[in-house]
């Protein structure tokens, strides 16, 4: 069975590790699974929608997976950079690196007779299709910004969602 994974964050990663050892639990055929990541790296928002200096609200030992702990010198709250690189680690550790798909945009998906096909677009602009059997979302809930309308806010001098915040600069000085 052939399982696209879309999106390479910690839910994509772990949804791929799952399903290069669902055989053996499940007295199966392998499954043939293909992880695709946007980004030029795994991690997904850790990666891709971070600002200067942002840290987990969650502590290392809730946020880390229990097959694959962080380091023992890590800090108790990890540095979004530090967590891209845990996940980073922990695709290595596992030996997923083979399947994923960095820089690898899912355009369309489409269904085809009993599967689906994953329409994508190669960093180099080249746009492939790959027929599968099976889907697993993993692009998180964060990945498009949400501007809600909100009446009087043409009068308000500058407007930023929070996803386009990445340095305390951008904020300047003497404002509310």
């Amino acid at each position: 069975m052939r399982v696209a994974v879309i999106g390479g964050g910690p839910s994509g990663l772990v949804q791929l590790k799952t399903l290069l050892s669902a055989h053996e639990h499940l007295k199966c055929k392998p499954f043939e699974p293909r992880l695709f990541e946007a980004s030029s790296k795994v991690g997904g928002v850790f990666h891709s929608h971070i600002y200067e200096d942002a840290e987990l609200v969650s502590s290392k030992y809730l946020t880390s997976f229990s097959d694959f702990r962080p380091r023992q010198d890590d800090a108790d709250f990890l540095s979004a950079e530090r967590y891209v690189e845990y996940l980073d680690e922990y695709a290595t550790h596992f030996g997923l690196w083979d399947w994923i798909n960095l820089n690898t945009k899912v355009i369309n998906i489409r269904r085809q007779d009993q599967g689906h096909v994953v329409v994508y677009q190669k960093s180099n602009g080249e746009v492939e299709e790959w027929p599968c059997d099976a889907i697993a979302i993993c692009s998180g809930v964060h990945s498009k910004p949400n501007i809600p309308t909100i009446p009087g806010i043409e009068n308000v001098p500058t407007v930023m969602h929070s996803s386009e915040f990445k340095t305390r600069a951008q904020l300047g000085k003497d404002k509310t």
